[in-house]
């Protein structure tokens, strides 16, 4: 259920980001809406979840794992409570944070997506926010 330490090693990312993207991985299995919202960038949440999606977190939920199937490349959009299982594929390093690759299994096929994991800097304190399509 964890992210292995070889693509965290392999990545070179910290122990803290390790963490969270193991958070990421139990809340999407585990289907923990509220653990979900709890990993997303605060900004994110507000100006999509709360202000353009009107606080719809069904929507909200399933837009963000939105993505292309392996096999033909069609656009889908899941129902975040029927996804299975959720794969790292590559992280590389952005403008404000990290770039993600992962895939997702819904209903036996598989939907490549990417997003940002977003880090904020408070004093002493990092820490990182998942960032996902806007509009």
């Amino acid at each position: 259920m964890e992210v292995s330490d070889s693509f965290c090693l392999s990545n070179n990312i910290s122990a803290e980001l390790c963490d969270f993207l193991n958070n990421f991985k139990t809340a999407v299995e585990a289907h923990n809406t509220n653990g979900l919202l709890k990993l997303m960038d605060d900004e994110y949440n507000k100006e999509q979840h709360k202000k353009f999606l009107g606080g719809n977190t069904t929507q909200f939920m399933n837009e963000f794992f939105s993505g292309k199937r392996t096999t033909d490349g069609q656009y889908v959009t899941p129902d975040f409570h029927l996804i299975e299982t959720l794969s790292f594929e590559s992280i590389s390093i952005g403008i404000q944070g990290y770039e993600l690759n992962y895939t997702i299994k819904y209903k036996g096929e598989v939907l490549n997506n990417d997003c940002r994991i977003v880090i904020t800097k408070d004093n002493e304190r990092i820490t990182f926010g998942l960032v996902g399509a806007s509009g």
